[in-house]
């Protein structure tokens, strides 16, 4: 019998602002010699570091908003602040997969606009872009990301505002979701 993997906890932010057409996000392009998800289009975050579980008292919860800060500090130097954060789901990768982490994704408005400043390693682009037309670039096969983030995009494109976003998915019960791979048709 194969050994599972350990399932890490992570984080995700999902950075908004208004736009003239909507709700609009910061994705960042993945460098593609990436094991993980190399190419794709993503939203900043990463795994919990000890020094987030520490400074969150060994709460996973609160250190899963710090690491997402802390992230998007890293990878863009964007700061969101973590009381601002809305969780909107919580994912935790196939079984099937050789990585699996535990994700929690949450919304944070920026409260200042701050130059988006990559690393150039990790990632190597970025864009602005409002959730409706970043699903469409993805539907025509310009744009490749990842399941959490298009469902993730599909909720973010329902509001015309932030401010109506946070307000809707507060009231909301957050989504776990487990993800069940399986062969159709070979």
């Amino acid at each position: 019998m194969s050994e599972r993997p350990e399932i890490r906890p992570a984080s995700t932010v999902v950075l908004l602002r208004d736009g003239e057409h909507g709700v609009e996000t910061l994705l960042l392009k993945r460098n593609k010699a990436l094991v993980f998800a190399g190419g794709f289009w993503v939203f900043p975050g990463g795994s919990l570091d000890p020094e987030d579980l520490a400074a969150a008292g060994g709460d996973e919860e609160q250190a899963s908003r710090i690491a997402a800060a802390r992230e998007a500090r890293e990878e863009c130097g964007q700061s969101p602040h973590p009381e601002d954060m809305v969780l909107l789901s919580h994912w935790t990768t196939p079984q099937i997969q050789p990585r699996r982490f535990s994700t929690r994704i949450y919304a944070a408005p920026l409260r200042a606009d701050d130059e988006v400043v990559i690393d150039g390693g990790e990632s190597h682009d970025h864009i602005w872009i409002a959730a409706n037309d970043a699903l469409e670039r993805h539907r025509a096969g310009d744009m490749d990301m990842l399941p959490p983030t298009f469902i993730t995009l599909m909720t973010v494109a329902r509001y015309l505002t932030v401010d109506d976003l946070i307000a809707a998915e507060l009231e909301k019960p957050v989504p776990y979701v487990l993800p069940v791979t399986f062969p159709v048709e070979g």
